[in-house]
């Protein structure tokens, strides 16, 4: 497991609901579970799909 202040992480937002995140710049999709975090791809946060 990580520790973020250790490593100097930004903490990042963890999945509200499961579902299918996108990156805002490639458009990867990642599928992730309630709880998972959300990584960040291209230097950004990916965001849910509608």
């Amino acid at each position: 497991m990580i520790e973020w202040k250790e490593e100097g992480f930004l903490p990042v937002a963890k999945a509200e609901k499961a579902g299918d995140y996108v990156c805002p710049i490639c458009h990867k999709i990642l599928h992730l579970e309630e709880g998972q975090t959300i990584p960040r791809c291209c230097g950004k946060v990916m965001e849910p799909m509608e």
